[in-house]
């Protein structure tokens, strides 16, 4: 609201360079609060148990480069290079959209406590029983202690960010509760200073199930 006020009250002495910096800040603070309110939504109905899976055969691979074409912006706003290695194929049974949801806020929160220059490893890979993707980052990473609040519901666990973002602490939690609803695990490897890796797992999908 203040940079809005600002941009307005002082448009006329501002040149095209200040007025592109203060259009981008309204535009990304305006999609971090549209990702507030969305988890927001998400949470009350998981809470009001309004959340039913609607498992459809989905390609792991392919759910993970969807939502790595929407965060590279988010990515590129810090200079934060994202590196991938993506299996060619790795097929599940799941909810797309939830899935989609939960890669997201992963995603989200991997970019959210990685400096700027920092880097964010994306790989996907499938044997006879599993398939698995991995969400690592360069980041702030987590102690022990606080890496038992991060997906508990009773507690409410949210420190900023590197460029001072702000969140509620209901990405991870939610991105829990749509892995679990989908017959998935989620598995956090951290130590402060040296980065985060999410590990997801599901069941995959074997020849016999696909005739």
């Amino acid at each position: 609201m203040d940079i809005a006020v600002s941009l307005d009250s002082k448009s006329g002495n501002l040149n095209t360079g200040e007025i592109k910096l203060y259009s981008n800040r309204i535009h990304h603070s305006s999609k971090d609060l549209h990702g507030l309110l969305e988890n927001l939504l998400h949470w009350s109905r998981l809470q009001t148990k309004k959340v039913v899976p609607h498992p459809e055969n989905s390609d792991l691979t392919r759910l993970a480069e969807l939502i790595l074409s929407e965060i590279r912006v988010n990515a590129e706003r810090k200079q934060i290079r994202v590196e991938t290695n993506l299996a060619t194929s790795c097929k599940i049974s799941v909810d797309p959209n939830l899935i989609m949801i939960a890669l997201r806020n992963i995603l989200q929160n991997a970019i959210k406590y990685t400096p700027d220059h920092g880097l964010i490893k994306v790989q996907t890979s499938c044997n006879q029983n599993h398939a698995l993707i991995q969400i690592s980052d360069s980041g702030m990473g987590i102690s022990e202690d606080d890496q038992q609040k991060l997906f508990r519901t009773d507690q409410h666990f949210t420190i900023k960010g590197t460029a001072e973002e702000r969140g509620i602490g209901l990405g991870l939690i939610i991105a829990k509760e749509f892995i679990t609803l989908n017959n998935g695990k989620i598995e956090l490897n951290s130590k402060p200073g040296q980065g985060s890796t999410f590990s997801i797992t599901f069941p995959l999908i074997s020849s016999l199930d696909q005739v």
